[in-house]
């Protein structure tokens, strides 16, 4: 009777370590589906909604201040003020339109309304940076100016 039991108990055991080996295994197949899914990017891990500005350079001018909202259902606003110029021109302008994210969610594309206008710029902790024409990141001595920091949330 004794050896009965024992046998019925080490055969629970068998099956329930088998369980649980079991189980284990599916958590980390789990856990690392989760961690493939949820690589952090700016989209995803930043509060990059709000209000960014900064004074860009400019070729006939002091120089160009540039303030832009970006929102949450990825719609921008924005103005250019020109500084220092003294043309009978107009020297503020707005735009508006939407922008969309590559797919690392680093960088956003800005398209206007008219979809005349495309600029391309980093979401950074608290900042923006503008790209050139060829979307690379400006360098040289100027390279801080294309940097707008971001002055409210939304």
């Amino acid at each position: 009777m004794k050896t009965k039991i024992l046998a019925l108990t080490v055969t629970l055991l068998s099956l329930l370590s088998c369980n649980n080996k079991e189980t284990a295994r599916q958590d980390t197949t789990i856990k690392e589906a989760e961690v493939h899914h949820s690589e952090d990017n700016s989209k995803n891990s930043l509060d990059w909604t709000g209000t960014y500005k900064g004074i860009i350079p400019c070729a006939d001018c002091e120089g160009i201040e540039v303030e832009i909202t970006l929102n949450d259902d990825n719609t921008f606003s924005s103005q250019s003020t020109y500084i220092g110029t003294k043309k009978a021109q107009k020297n503020v302008f707005t735009e508006t339109g939407t922008f969309e994210w590559d797919e690392k969610g680093n960088t956003i594309k800005t398209v206007t309304s008219d979809k005349s206008n495309k600029k391309s710029y980093i979401v950074g902790e608290k900042k923006l940076i503008q790209l050139d024409s060829d979307n690379k990141e400006i360098t040289g001595p100027l390279a801080e100016n294309y940097i707008l920091k971001q002055i409210e949330k939304k």
